[in-house]
C-alpha cells in the first residue's frame, strides 16, 4: 500500500469510530427527533454504501432542517428526553427532501 492509501484508510477508520447522528425538528408537533443511521446498508441508486447526508435528505421530513451532529452532543441521560430543545437556526446542515 501507497503512503496516500494508508494515510485514506487510517482516515476511515477514525471517521467510522465518531458516530454521528441526524437531528431535526418535527414538522407536525415540534419535538426534536433524533435519527441514528446505519451506514453500512447499500443505496441502491449508488451501489455503496449511504453517506450520512443521503440519509438525511430521505429521512428528515420535506422542509425539516437538520443538523449532522456527533454521539457525544446527545445527552446520554434519556429521562428528561421529551424536552430537550434546539434552536432552529442551529439545524444548518441540511433540509428534508
Amino acid at each position: 500500500m501507497e503512503l496516500v492509501e494508508l494515510v485514506l484508510v487510517g482516515v476511515l477508520w477514525l471517521v467510522s469510530l465518531i458516530k454521528m447522528k441526524i437531528i431535526h425538528i418535527e414538522p407536525d408537533d415540534g419535538v426534536l427527533v433524533v435519527i441514528e443511521p446505519v451506514l453500512t446498508e447499500i443505496n441502491p441508486s449508488t451501489g455503496k454504501e449511504w453517506t450520512i447526508q443521503e440519509i438525511a435528505a430521505k429521512d428528515v421530513p420535506t422542509g425539516a432542517k437538520y443538523k449532522i451532529v456527533e454521539d457525544s452532543e446527545i445527552p446520554t441521560d434519556y429521562t428528561f428526553r421529551n424536552a430537550w430543545t434546539v434552536d432552529e437556526s442551529d439545524l444548518t446542515d441540511g433540509v428534508g427532501a
